[in-house]
């Protein structure tokens, strides 16, 4: 049993318990009741989507005992879609100054992880049990075991938000593009850059506009603006509705960065040759654990893509180093 991936649950598990501890510091309480199809922020509405999906996953996947495809739909949601992107929605939300929205969102997020506990359940049961009580400490009344819970009623129908689906997953891809564009060209994670809009549809800059406060907190944006040209010194992400610059000049230091990514190129290379001389060893592969093995093949697949990652960023260095 590879002790890599228990590790990666107990991280998982910590993720959990760290989201329920932002739900109470947020005053999303496990009380109150709460009628998901009401919600109407495009955030909160894309999370309920994306719960009942989940749920109806998980439900077909038990149905046919194929517990894997239940336990693979839980983590991926639990972490992508739950913790790494609504609780960081919610930050903006909750702390804004729209009071009815922040009450929305509490209990949005509130209902979302009582969800999540009781689908989690069957594959969690200790955790679960745990912050299921924490969360109903004080009310009597609403202290009933989570194991005597009944499961997850039918929600409402993702389909009728679909625009809230479309218009969040598409604030998702920007917010990594960009992300991924900075990582690869070593932009100061404390740096704000502008974001010029060129060859847009209509309406993309204003929708760039309407999620500003997100852009700028977890993808560290400043400006919006529409363009004519591209900057001479710009990173260019191409999003669904326009051609995004974010220009770099004074923010990146080239001859430096490309010596870091070349040094870390050459790192990669020479591990990767060790990894493969130990793979086209007859005595390694018949004699060692089938999870060593296992485990090599998988740091070389992991270090090719690196590999690629790497050359990718050095290539888009040296374009907008010859246009400095």
């Amino acid at each position: 049993m590879s002790e890599k991936r228990v590790e990666g649950y107990r991280n998982f598990i910590t993720k959990l318990w760290n989201a329920a501890r932002f739900a109470e510091l947020s005053g999303a309480s496990g009380n109150g009741e709460f009628d998901p199809a009401s919600v109407r922020n495009p955030v909160n509405r894309w999370m309920v989507a994306r719960l009942e999906n989940l749920r109806r996953e998980v439900e077909h996947s038990l149905e046919q005992y194929r517990f894997d495809e239940a336990a693979r739909a839980l983590y991926a949601t639990v972490w992508g879609s739950f913790c790494d992107w609504y609780l960081e929605f919610t930050k903006d939300l909750i702390e804004g100054d729209d009071a009815k929205v922040a009450a929305e969102t509490r209990a949005t997020l509130s209902w979302a992880l009582d969800r999540l506990l009781v689908l989690l359940h069957p594959f969690v049961p200790f955790v679960t049990e745990e912050l299921w009580s924490l969360r109903r400490e004080g009310d009597s009344s609403a202290l009933r075991p989570l194991m005597l819970s009944s499961w997850p009623s039918d929600g409402p129908e993702a389909q009728n938000f679909a625009n809230a689906i479309e218009e969040v997953d598409w604030l998702i891809s920007v917010i990594e593009s960009i992300r991924t564009a900075r990582a690869e060209i070593g932009v100061p994670p404390a740096a704000r850059t502008a974001l010029h809009v060129v060859e847009e549809d209509d309406g993309t800059t204003a929708r760039l506009q309407r999620h500003h406060a997100f852009l700028a907190r977890l993808a560290r944006t400043g400006e919006i603006q529409s363009v004519e040209t591209v900057p001479r010194v710009a990173a260019t992400v191409v999003v669904e509705g326009a051609t995004v610059c974010l220009p770099l000049a004074g923010l990146v230091d080239f001859p430096k960065e490309r010596e870091r990514l070349v040094k870390r190129q050459s790192e990669i290379e020479a591990g990767l040759k060790r990894l493969e001389a130990r793979l086209k060893n007859p005595s390694f592969v018949t004699r060692a654990p089938e999870s060593v093995v296992e485990d090599t093949r998988l740091r070389v697949i992991a270090g090719q893509r690196e590999q690629e990652k790497v050359s990718a960023s050095l290539r888009r260095l040296e374009a907008m180093e010859s246009r400095e």
